[in-house]
């Protein structure tokens, strides 16, 4: 897989304490292109996160001087850290322990033996769930794109997800029924680049409020 701009200019924070997992989780980011720093305790975790602020961090539970839950803890409770998105990476696989690490607000739980295709895919949608709106806001094709898309002959697939941003749906809502959920992401992100799409508002597309950017505007790494 080629480094995709949206993620090459990330940085990505792995705090783990074993050599073996440290190397698989930067081999397996190595393809995305994005900066990673790593931290083997829990206090260097806290240091590194509020030096670096990176996008994403990777959590490992079981840590020396902090565990992993009460470094996110401590993160959340801090203003310089506590947006920044986590993913709990450990061999705790009990349910009360993933029911703890959302309670901390992780966005994902993956727990070990770690299989470096999907943890890429995780790593890809957190990083890509930055770029947008809130998944609560609309995505509406502006005026501009409907003209230039209305004299192409567009692939099926391509004219299906094109029907998805129609400011009538969140986001949230177009990614729970679909199992493409990374693609479909890394679609609206580029829409979003691109000015093809507006952020709806209030309403939907077309009615008072659309067209007005959300208060969580795609982030910029």
């Amino acid at each position: 897989m080629s480094p995709e701009p949206i993620a090459k200019s990330a940085k990505v924070l792995i705090v783990e304490d074993n050599y073996f997992f440290i190397q698989l989780l930067k081999d397996t980011l190595g393809s995305l292109g994005c900066q990673v720093f790593v931290a083997r305790n829990g206090i260097e975790a806290l240091d590194q996160a509020w030096e670096h602020q990176p996008h994403l961090i990777l959590l490992d539970v079981i840590l020396p001087e902090e565990d992993g839950f009460a470094v996110a803890q401590i993160l959340r409770g801090n203003e310089r850290t506590k947006g920044i998105p986590i993913i709990f990476v450990t061999a705790r696989v009990d349910l009360d322990d993933r029911k703890r690490g959302v309670s901390l607000g992780a966005v994902d739980y993956i727990t070990k033996p770690l299989n470096p295709p999907d943890v890429l895919m995780r790593v890809r949608r957190a990083l890509l769930r930055l770029q947008l709106p809130s998944l609560s806001s609309r995505l509406a094709l502006t005026d501009k794109a409907r003209e230039v898309l209305a004299g192409k002959r567009l692939a099926p697939s391509l004219q299906e997800k094109l029907q998805l941003f129609d400011g009538r749906h969140t986001i949230e809502s177009i990614l729970a029924a679909r199992e493409d959920d990374v693609e479909l992401l890394e679609f609206a992100v580029r829409l979003l680049q691109g000015g093809m799409v507006v952020v709806a508002g209030e309403g939907p597309a077309g009615q008072e409020g659309a067209g007005e950017v959300s208060s969580g505007e795609p982030a910029a790494f």
